[in-house]
């Protein structure tokens, strides 16, 4: 079940559950991001059974595409197509992508499901237009792998 809770609050992309405010300074970076390349490290906070499960990440996000990673999940999006993969279980999910100005927009709705959510770091660099880094190596994955392809 924990797993289930961390997957679900990396992959926050796909849904909308509101349960808490996103901080302005998070806010104010994802706007950036429709002419840049913004690179956002943060640290979260999680409850289960009142029980706070801890996590960090790194999302980059560039116009319409966007990447989330951390030591469980990574999420990517070139725009068009969304990739969930949940590295401890080996399941990789392909689904149409939602729009990167959906979650910049609202960013509550994506972002809300952490009790904490901090900015630890940050970076805003010139707009690359490269879709490095916004798509998942499908090709790369070993037969240990399930693909799931819901689109």
């Amino acid at each position: 079940m924990r797993r289930f809770l961390l997957i679900l609050s990396l992959s926050v992309l796909s849904c909308g559950i509101c349960l808490a405010a996103v901080p302005k300074e998070f806010s104010d970076l994802l706007e950036k991001s429709c002419a840049n390349r913004v690179t956002v490290g943060y640290s979260f906070v999680i409850e289960q059974d009142g029980v706070p499960l801890e996590g960090r990440g790194l999302l980059v996000v560039e116009g319409e595409c966007y990447s989330i990673s951390s030591e469980e999940m990574d999420v990517m999006c070139d725009g068009v197509t969304l990739w969930i993969a949940d590295k401890s279980s080996r399941e990789l999910y392909i689904e149409d992508a939602p729009s990167a100005s959906e979650f910049r927009s609202n960013p509550d709705e994506y972002f809300g499901l952490f009790k904490e959510l901090k900015v630890l770091s940050s970076e805003v660099s010139p707009a690359s237009k490269s879709l490095a880094g916004f798509r998942y190596p499908v090709a790369e994955l070993d037969s240990s792998w399930s693909v799931n392809d819901l689109r």
